[in-house]
């Protein structure tokens, strides 16, 4: 998918219009939808507003893809992730990249469905990747619940928002990244790989007992 991103102050209007007619906005999410893609909007009160297009395009290779000065083999891993996003094609966009790398995903669509998913989960989780505005409990809040339960685990806050917005909500440390939204694919497996790659040395984390 190709993406563009458009930044506003306030939400578009989400009603129809006098006369019965739509919103720009309304009418260019279905003309979006009506082409094999989707529009997502990520909002923070005092911030603003991100609307984000993804447009269909033909599969390149990923052998064929290239960032940070590294080629698409050196982005590969095997490794846990924990894949947090309450927009759904969003949610599987990214999980069907991290997948082509070779990265086994557990896709939640909420802060809750995630806990629930890391108690069951015996194994590692190497990594939290999670969308950082999400209704109900926020990323930031998500990632101490469960690195209390997980120490060693990193984590990768996404958002339609600058660097600054994860800083406003407390959640930058040494064991975080950020991912702006709108995210190419080599972007993306460039981030997971830099954030798990710091971690290089430590001991495989399992559950602390509660």
């Amino acid at each position: 998918m190709e993406n563009t991103s458009v930044d506003c102050k306030e939400p578009a209007e989400s009603k129809p219009a006098k006369g019965g007619h739509y919103s720009q906005h309304q009418s260019h999410d279905h003309d979006v939808k009506q082409n094999g893609g989707y529009v997502t909007v990520d909002s923070t009160p005092g911030v603003g507003t991100t609307f984000t297009t993804y447009w269909p395009q033909v599969d390149a290779p990923v052998t064929g893809l290239r960032a940070h000065g590294s080629s698409a083999g050196t982005l590969k891993g095997s490794e846990t992730i924990l894949l947090v996003e309450d927009e759904e094609g969003v949610r599987e966009l990214a999980r069907r990249i991290l997948e082509r790398y070779g990265y086994r995903v557990l896709p939640a669509r909420d802060a809750a469905e995630a806990m629930a998913i890391e108690e069951h989960h015996d194994g590692t989780i190497h990594l939290l990747l999670t969308d950082l505005v999400m209704p109900g409990l926020n990323g930031a809040s998500l990632a101490q619940r469960l690195v209390l339960r997980r120490p060693a685990m990193p984590v990768i806050y996404m958002s339609g928002y600058a660097h600054n917005a994860a800083v406003s909500f407390g959640s930058v440390g040494e064991r975080t990244c950020f991912l702006q939204k709108p995210f190419p694919v080599e972007r993306l497996a460039a981030t997971v790989r830099e954030c798990l790659d710091r971690q290089t040395g430590a001991q495989p984390q399992q559950p602390v007992p509660q």
